[in-house]
């Protein structure tokens, strides 16, 4: 008696997924932007100006809610306590080099250096030098000789110097900027 009955239900259920179950009349298709033809970087995309200042307004607060919602940022994650920490003091002829790290949400660590012009104090112009991922990253050295140079006031065009990542900030700090090195980990 149960297997007929399991027999019976397996018909039956069978019978339902085999029925023409319609949303919409046949060929007829969901209106729907999806369904369209895809956009791609060879077609028109004209921008319409706003009008008004509203309009721009209006438009701008689109714009950045798209862009939030884009980058995962829509909702914004709750803000939590960064937990700086800065150690490792290293001594320059004009400015100094610390090691920092500090959680910039949680669970995720901002690791860097933190150049200090010597002999400044009160408020002063702050750079962020992000850098990209190679073999030892911050840490690649290409000697004393290249910082120096890149350093020099007849070098000024060696500020983005590939020769050491270090050349930018400290150049920087020796023109009395406080610079911070970074990388995420």
């Amino acid at each position: 008696m149960p297997r007929l009955l399991l027999v019976l239900v397996l018909c039956l259920t069978g019978s339902l997924a085999l029925a023409d179950v319609r949303v919409l009349p046949e060929g007829e298709a969901p209106n729907d932007k999806r369904l369209g033809v895809l956009k791609d970087l060879n077609g028109y995309f004209p921008l319409e100006v706003p009008a008004t200042k509203e309009e721009w307004a209006k438009r701008a607060d689109y714009v950045r809610k798209q862009v939030l919602i884009s980058q995962g940022l829509w909702p914004m994650p709750t803000k939590a306590a960064l937990k700086p920490v800065i150690h490792g003091k290293v001594d320059r002829d004009d400015f100094t080099v610390e090691r920092v790290y500090f959680e910039s949400a949680p669970g995720f660590f901002v690791t860097g250096s933190l150049f200090r012009p010597k002999g400044k104090s009160g408020k002063l112009a702050g750079v962020l030098c992000p850098h990209g991922h190679w073999a030892n990253g911050r840490f690649y050295d290409a000697g004393e000789a290249a910082v120096k140079h890149s350093r020099s006031s007849s070098a000024p065009s060696d500020l983005n110097s590939p020769d050491d990542i270090r050349c930018r900030p400290a150049a920087f700090s020796s023109r009395g900027w406080v610079v911070l090195s970074f990388t995420t980990t």
